[in-house]
């Protein structure tokens, strides 16, 4: 009985062993699975923040291209409206030199008609003074 006993002994302490060992590679799965089940959660979250970054990014590049051709379009706007004030005080500066140029000949012919009008005033008073002079010497 006793050797039936050592028998079984000896037969049971491998299968203990290798019960012993299918439990911890039982637990070691259950750890792995479990880490590799957290592992797809991560990569799920990180997906999700991935896409949301990139739906925000492309939001931010419409809203960038947007807001360049609003500035283009000021720019073109404030530089037509530039040309067009530039030609108006161009052309205004254009009467003004014409208008000095007109009041100058004006003047000149002003200045003239002064001189005449003051030679004629002159021949005026001598023609008066020789008529009265005649005047005198008659009466």
């Amino acid at each position: 009985m006793l050797s039936s006993l050592v028998a079984k002994r000896q037969s049971s302490v491998p299968l203990q062993i290798a019960t012993r060992q299918l439990r911890k590679i039982k637990t070691e799965k259950s750890k792995l699975e479990e880490k590799k089940k957290d592992k797809e959660e991560d990569m799920v979250k990180l997906e999700k923040e991935n896409g949301q970054s990139n739906l925000e990014i492309s939001t931010l590049r419409r809203e960038l291209e947007a807001t360049k051709k609003a500035y283009q379009q000021q720019c073109l706007q404030m530089e037509s409206q530039t040309n067009v004030a530039t030609a108006g005080i161009e052309d205004r500066v254009k009467e003004l030199e014409q208008m000095r140029k007109d009041a100058s000949i004006a003047k000149i012919a002003l200045e003239e008609r002064v001189k005449e009008l003051e030679e004629l005033g002159k021949k005026a008073n001598a023609a008066k003074t020789t008529l009265e002079e005649k005047l005198t010497q008659w009466y």
